[in-house]
Protein backbone atom coordinates (compact mmCIF):
# COMPACT_ATOMS: atom_id res chain seq x y z
CA UNK A 1 0.00 0.00 0.00
CA UNK A 2 2.77 2.37 0.86
CA UNK A 3 4.49 1.34 -2.44
CA UNK A 4 1.45 2.80 -4.34
CA UNK A 5 1.12 5.85 -2.49
CA UNK A 6 4.50 6.66 -3.43
CA UNK A 7 4.01 6.14 -6.79
CA UNK A 8 0.69 7.99 -6.75
CA UNK A 9 2.94 10.98 -5.60
CA UNK A 10 6.19 10.37 -7.71
CA UNK A 11 2.82 10.25 -10.72
CA UNK A 12 1.76 13.79 -9.42
CA UNK A 13 4.88 15.61 -9.19
CA UNK A 14 5.74 14.67 -12.52
CA UNK A 15 2.44 16.04 -14.26
CA UNK A 16 2.71 18.90 -12.47
CA UNK A 17 5.98 19.33 -13.71
CA UNK A 18 4.92 18.54 -17.19
CA UNK A 19 2.57 21.02 -16.84
CA UNK A 20 5.03 24.13 -15.00
CA UNK A 21 6.86 23.18 -18.17
CA UNK A 22 4.22 23.62 -20.19
CA UNK A 23 2.12 26.76 -19.53
CA UNK A 24 5.58 29.14 -19.75
CA UNK A 25 6.51 27.76 -23.15
CA UNK A 26 2.47 28.35 -24.27
CA UNK A 27 2.21 31.96 -22.78
CA UNK A 28 5.47 33.04 -24.09
CA UNK A 29 4.24 32.23 -27.23
CA UNK A 30 1.36 34.37 -27.67
CA UNK A 31 2.22 37.25 -24.70
CA UNK A 32 4.96 39.90 -25.46
CA UNK A 33 6.93 40.53 -22.02
CA UNK A 34 10.05 42.11 -22.08
CA UNK A 35 12.28 38.28 -21.27
CA UNK A 36 9.84 36.19 -23.43
CA UNK A 37 11.89 35.10 -25.41
CA UNK A 38 14.49 33.55 -23.16
CA UNK A 39 11.65 32.31 -21.18
CA UNK A 40 10.46 30.31 -25.00
CA UNK A 41 14.40 28.98 -25.71
CA UNK A 42 14.67 27.69 -21.50
CA UNK A 43 11.05 25.94 -21.61
CA UNK A 44 11.19 24.90 -25.22
CA UNK A 45 14.38 22.92 -24.81
CA UNK A 46 13.02 21.45 -21.22
CA UNK A 47 9.51 20.76 -23.41
CA UNK A 48 11.62 19.04 -26.52
CA UNK A 49 13.50 17.02 -24.00
CA UNK A 50 10.36 15.33 -21.99
CA UNK A 51 9.16 12.49 -24.94
CA UNK A 52 12.27 10.79 -24.94
CA UNK A 53 12.58 11.16 -21.23
CA UNK A 54 9.52 9.60 -20.89
CA UNK A 55 10.10 6.90 -23.49
CA UNK A 56 13.34 5.89 -21.58
CA UNK A 57 11.13 5.76 -18.23
CA UNK A 58 9.01 3.86 -19.69
CA UNK A 59 11.54 1.29 -21.61
CA UNK A 60 13.99 1.13 -18.57
CA UNK A 61 12.22 2.08 -15.31
CA UNK A 62 14.66 3.74 -12.93
CA UNK A 63 14.22 0.87 -10.30
CA UNK A 64 15.73 -1.60 -12.50
CA UNK A 65 19.04 0.00 -12.62
CA UNK A 66 19.93 -1.14 -15.96
CA UNK A 67 21.05 2.80 -17.05
CA UNK A 68 23.00 5.09 -15.25
CA UNK A 69 22.14 8.94 -15.05
CA UNK A 70 24.46 9.85 -18.12
CA UNK A 71 23.12 6.95 -20.62
CA UNK A 72 19.68 7.70 -19.28
CA UNK A 73 20.20 11.46 -20.15
CA UNK A 74 22.27 10.91 -23.75
CA UNK A 75 19.23 8.42 -25.05
CA UNK A 76 16.52 11.18 -23.84
CA UNK A 77 18.03 13.66 -26.17
CA UNK A 78 18.63 10.92 -28.85
CA UNK A 79 15.10 9.64 -29.17
CA UNK A 80 13.55 13.11 -28.55
CA UNK A 81 15.47 14.33 -31.69
CA UNK A 82 14.22 11.28 -33.65
CA UNK A 83 10.94 11.35 -32.11
CA UNK A 84 9.98 15.33 -32.59
CA UNK A 85 10.53 15.34 -36.28
CA UNK A 86 8.28 12.23 -36.81
CA UNK A 87 5.97 13.67 -35.00
CA UNK A 88 6.02 16.81 -37.28
CA UNK A 89 5.89 15.04 -40.49
CA UNK A 90 2.94 12.64 -39.70
CA UNK A 91 1.17 15.95 -38.49
CA UNK A 92 1.81 17.46 -42.51
CA UNK A 93 1.06 13.98 -43.82
CA UNK A 94 -1.95 14.25 -42.21
CA UNK A 95 -3.03 17.70 -42.87
CA UNK A 96 -2.69 20.28 -40.31
CA UNK A 97 -0.51 23.27 -41.03
CA UNK A 98 3.00 23.17 -39.68
CA UNK A 99 3.29 26.38 -36.99
CA UNK A 100 4.13 26.29 -33.59
CA UNK A 101 1.04 26.22 -31.68
CA UNK A 102 0.22 23.12 -33.77
CA UNK A 103 3.76 21.33 -33.21
CA UNK A 104 3.75 21.98 -29.36
CA UNK A 105 0.20 20.84 -29.20
CA UNK A 106 1.19 17.65 -30.72
CA UNK A 107 4.27 17.34 -28.97
CA UNK A 108 1.74 17.89 -25.73
CA UNK A 109 -0.44 15.25 -26.90
CA UNK A 110 1.99 12.46 -27.21
CA UNK A 111 3.55 13.83 -23.62
CA UNK A 112 0.24 13.23 -22.32
CA UNK A 113 -0.41 9.85 -23.77
CA UNK A 114 3.24 8.47 -22.73
CA UNK A 115 2.49 10.26 -19.01
CA UNK A 116 -0.82 7.71 -19.07
CA UNK A 117 0.85 4.66 -20.36
CA UNK A 118 3.39 5.11 -17.73
CA UNK A 119 0.78 5.70 -15.24
CA UNK A 120 -0.90 2.39 -16.36
CA UNK A 121 2.08 0.65 -15.80
CA UNK A 122 2.77 1.91 -12.72
CA UNK A 123 -0.67 1.82 -10.96
CA UNK A 124 -1.26 -2.01 -12.67
CA UNK A 125 2.22 -3.60 -12.25
CA UNK A 126 2.32 -4.35 -16.44
CA UNK A 127 5.32 -5.48 -17.45
CA UNK A 128 5.63 -3.58 -20.49
CA UNK A 129 9.15 -4.99 -21.60
CA UNK A 130 8.52 -8.67 -21.52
Amino acid sequence: MEDLKSKKIELENSILLIIVISVPLLLSIHLDFPLSKYVRVISGVIYMFLPGYLSINLIYPKKEKTMNFLERIVLSIVLSVAFIPLIIFYLNLVGFNINLLNSILAIFIIIMLLMIITLAKLLFNYPINT
